[in-house]
């Protein structure tokens, strides 16, 4: 009309959409539909941000802090296993993610695609050496670690996230039909018996993760051999928490479950593990019988970068259903480099624990002890002491 373009446009944006996005875009209309003839005497404000700004907060006190929780995941995408003490292994916490279920074509199941993984709940006795795995309304099953009950067992490939490993399968067939029932789907349970190497992804501490090249050895861990968040942090998310549809707040809970960590810490402010750079978990030891004299050890980790959320978060990790917009809320506060990140993934600093051959594996469990540093464990109460970025 009059020589110019009329009509309407509707530009959606959702918790995915970055700021980048609609800067891209105002761009876009500023340079073909603004009126450059026309005097504005309103003051312009930029609605760029510099390259290094972030939606996380700069926050740099620690304080006193310890280990409140000690999480082990047996089976990838499984409940966890809480313990008040617990051992390290080669490739973090022992036998975390040393299991993994396995779909009809060699890849592995996670709650993405089947929530009522959530459900399984696997627990290891160290003492008999033995993984037992129940399901309310199910008869509880166990298994020998290192062994395979009808003397058989099978080598396989298969797929986990962006790496492909090799996995011996635990042939039993009461195992595998125990899976299919509580899941309603043909599965496999395998085990990991060859350490992963994966590349890593961009942005990752370059001293550590070699800018984009491979990272330390891995069990069926995405990435990263330990996963931290802080009891304040999670509690800041749920405080931000927004109804979904008719449902209250009050209706969701969030806990740090959700986020399936290794370790929760009390102590920190809100999201102070975002400017870690290593962490120290201290054990203090009693006076032995040839001194007299207390002595602490401590393992040393290196932060290898945030841990990057996806749709799991809204699961109810006790129920199985997808029940909260937590990942929406998450979204509005927690985003760096375009992803929506909470918590933080580590690396053993030094010592490095040897890592058994592929011929050794990983099948026994007595290998996977001898190749952790003499720190043999680490328990709830510990200290826990981070250097600053």
């Amino acid at each position: 009309m009059n020589g110019r373009p009329t009509g309407a446009i509707r530009v959606s944006l959702g918790y995915m959409s970055t700021k980048e996005e609609t800067d891209r875009f105002v761009d876009f209309l500023a340079s073909h539909f603004k009126d450059l003839s026309e005097k504005n005497t309103t003051t312009q404000v930029s609605t760029h941000t510099s390259a290094n700004s972030s939606s996380i907060p700069p926050v740099i006190d620690l304080g006193l802090s310890v280990l409140s929780k000690v999480i082990v995941y047996p089976i990838k995408s499984c409940a966890g296993m809480e313990i008040d003490r617990w051992p390290m292994g080669p490739t973090g916490l022992l036998f975390d993610r040393t299991w993994a279920i396995v779909n009809a074509k060699g890849v592995a199941i996670t709650q993405k695609r089947n929530r009522r993984l959530s459900l399984i709940r696997p627990r290891i006795d160290l003492k008999k050496m033995e993984l037992k795995i129940s399901a309310e309304g199910y008869s509880p099953i166990a298994m020998r670690i290192g062994s395979v009950s009808n003397g058989a067992s099978e080598s396989r490939t298969v797929r986990v996230c962006r790496s492909e490993c090799g996995t011996t399968v635990e042939t039993h067939d009461t195992v595998q039909d125990w899976l299919k029932s509580v899941l309603g789907q043909t599965c496999s349970l395998v085990r990991l018996s060859e350490v992963r190497r994966i590349k890593m992804r961009k942005g990752r501490t370059p001293n550590q993760a070699g800018g984009g090249g491979l990272g330390s050895p891995l069990s069926f861990a995405n990435e990263g051999q330990f996963l931290v968040v802080s009891e304040s942090s999670v509690a800041e998310a749920a405080g931000r928490m927004k109804p979904l549809e008719a449902k209250a707040k009050e209706d969701f809970e969030i806990d740090y479950r959700r986020f399936r960590p290794n370790f929760v810490v009390r102590g920190p402010k809100p999201f102070v593990e975002d400017k870690w750079a290593s962490l120290k978990i201290i054990r203090k030891r009693q006076p032995s019988h040839s001194s007299s004299k207390s002595y602490a050890e401590a393992v040393e980790m290196n932060v290898i970068g945030p841990c990057v959320r996806c749709k799991m978060v809204d699961i109810d990790q006790k129920t199985g259903v997808r029940d909260s917009p937590l990942l929406r809320t998450l979204a509005g506060f927690r985003r760096k480099n375009n992803q929506i990140v909470f918590g933080v993934l580590l690396e053993y600093k030094s010592p490095k624990p040897s890592i058994s051959s592929e011929a050794d594996g990983l099948n026994g469990a007595q290998d996977m002890v001898r190749a952790v540093p003499p720190f043999a464990d680490v328990a709830v109460g510990d200290e826990v002491v981070a250097t600053m970025i």
